[in-house]
């Protein structure tokens, strides 16, 4: 059957004329439907009866019902298999059915797999993975590990990722497997050929599939705030040296940075909670030896790799150690828990030592960010944010000594990061992946490597869900009936594809 995809809005909706026009439109419709066309004991549809065509029409109201349904946002019919029978003729709008001259006619609706996808702040893009690059090479791994990787949550590519790219195979649980089909003809056969990327068997209802959503959609709204202006690295760059219960133990403070700060690269550093501005400071290496803390853990979901000297070191302490006439400078500037690092201009950073960014506050309507890069809209919006320079290697942690968590989400749509874990590190990144192109990998002892989307917001609507439609006759006086099988898009324009379309009749 044909697929009607992004763009394409099937004939379906034209059954809205049937309910004002004579019967005439009726078999106008029914010759142009040309997917819909069956065949009852050798006839065609053209030569039904009254009733047949009464009944077609009756189930192509309810898909166009459907359909409309998905597009207020909040849909309410038959939304899922649990929903059962939905009668939709004998809803408000619908009240009666459809009268076409003396055959009126009863539809219904039945969710047979999947669910009916909704929309709002964040609804479908809560990905675990979001590979942006139309590149062929953007989704690849390199692996000496036994096992599979593995991925926690739904997998959102927007172009062909192929077997050669994904050297290890990558297993996805609990999600969906999904490929952009914008304006792509060969996106089945190309996604049904990607072999390395598979869903678990652990987890069931999930699907592998071409999808209408958009690029955008998926990744989710995301914007910074004002910029912020006060130059740590003048002010502060080199860090506040703090002995804490006979520890010592680094402490920066959020801001703007020019410059690399100056952690010690052979000890423990503490990051206060809050925004950090990272313009143009080049390559910063955080090397074997160092280990960082970002922010106060206040999410009781956050985990963390093994700290150092500054596990005890909180906010208030740090901040006490300031001239007070620093603090009055540095305290507007603190956040409440967590950190997020906000990479500007030509910005790369490479992990060789220990790191764990905490969740800082999400600014309202988007999730709260541990990475982010600098986007155009941003620069836009206020000029001292610096755009990240696209396709740079922004994130690396490629290195047998990193050892990483980041709590919130790394969104860096336009730069490319390499997560690499090996014994005894841990490469852990727990509230999902916007990038432009990732390159995965753990040496054959790791045993710590996962990506997951949080857990606390529902999966993504998969591309589709599959219904069927039954149209009766209302007056009881013939179980003749019109069965349809389709599934219906989730995704503007909310496709229909009609799998198979039946019609049983008992002669009268």
């Amino acid at each position: 059957m044909k697929r009607l995809g992004r763009g394409d809005d099937s004939g379906v909706a034209a059954i809205f004329v049937l309910v004002f026009v004579a019967i005439f439109a009726v078999f106008s419709y029914a010759a142009v439907q040309k997917s819909y066309t069956a065949t009852v004991s050798g006839e065609r549809v053209a030569e039904r009866g009254q009733l047949n065509y009464a009944l077609d029409a009756g189930a192509s109201r309810a898909l166009q019902i459907l359909k409309s349904d998905l597009a207020t946002g909040t849909p309410t019919k038959c939304v899922d298999t649990a929903a059962g029978n939905d009668p939709l003729s004998a809803t408000t709008e619908n009240a009666g059915g459809l009268v076409v001259k003396t055959a009126h006619v009863a539809y219904s609706c039945t969710t047979v797999a999947g669910k009916a996808g909704s929309t709002g702040s964040g609804v479908n893009s809560n990905y675990a993975l979001v590979v942006t690059s139309t590149a062929g090479d953007a989704l690849t791994t390199q692996s000496g590990i036994s096992h599979d990787l593995l991925l926690g949550g739904s997998v959102f590519l927007e172009s062909q990722v192929t077997d050669n790219d994904v050297k290890k195979a990558i297993e996805v649980s609990g999600g969906n497997i999904v490929q952009d089909a914008n304006g792509n003809a060969s996106c089945d056969t190309q996604l049904a050929g990607l072999n390395q990327l598979y869903l678990s068997t652990t987890t069931t209802g999930y699907l592998k599939a071409c999808t209408d959503q958009t690029l955008a959609d998926a990744e989710g709204v995301a914007s910074l705030g004002a910029a912020p202006t006060v130059n740590q690295s003048l002010l502060l760059g080199t860090g506040t040296d703090v002995v804490l219960a006979g520890k010592h133990c680094r402490v920066f403070f959020p801001g703007l940075y020019t410059a690399a700060p100056s952690i010690d690269q052979h000890g423990s550093n503490y990051f206060v909670s809050g925004a950090y501005y990272l313009k143009n400071i080049g390559a910063w290496t955080i090397q074997n030896g160092a280990d960082i803390i970002g922010g106060q853990r206040v999410s009781t979901g956050d985990t963390a790799v093994p700290s150092g000297d500054c596990a005890a070191m909180t906010d208030a302490v740090a901040l006490s150690k300031l001239p007070a006439a620093t603090q009055t400078i540095v305290s507007p500037l603190l956040g409440s828990q967590g950190n997020m690092w906000v990479l500007g201009g030509n910005t790369t950073i490479s992990v060789a030592g220990q790191i764990t960014l905490f969740t800082p506050t999400a600014s309202s309507g988007q999730p709260a960010f541990n990475f982010y890069d600098v986007q155009a809209a941003d620069h836009t919006s206020d000029s001292n944010w610096v755009t990240a320079t696209s396709g740079l290697f922004a994130l690396n942690t490629q290195s047998a000594t990193s050892g990483i968590e980041f709590n919130a989400k790394i969104y860096m749509p336009q730069s490319k990061i390499a997560l690499f874990a090996s014994n005894p590190t841990t490469a852990v990144a727990r509230a999902g992946v916007v990038v432009q192109s990732i390159d995965l990998g753990a040496s054959a002892a790791a045993d710590g490597f996962a990506i997951s989307a949080p857990t606390s917001s529902p999966t993504p609507a998969a591309p589709f869900r599959t219904v069927k439609v039954v149209a009766t006759d209302a007056t009881g006086a013939s179980n003749a009936t019109t069965e349809v099988i389709a599934t219906v898009g989730n995704y503007s324009p909310y496709a229909v594809e009609v799998k198979s379309w039946r019609t049983g009749t008992d002669g009268h």
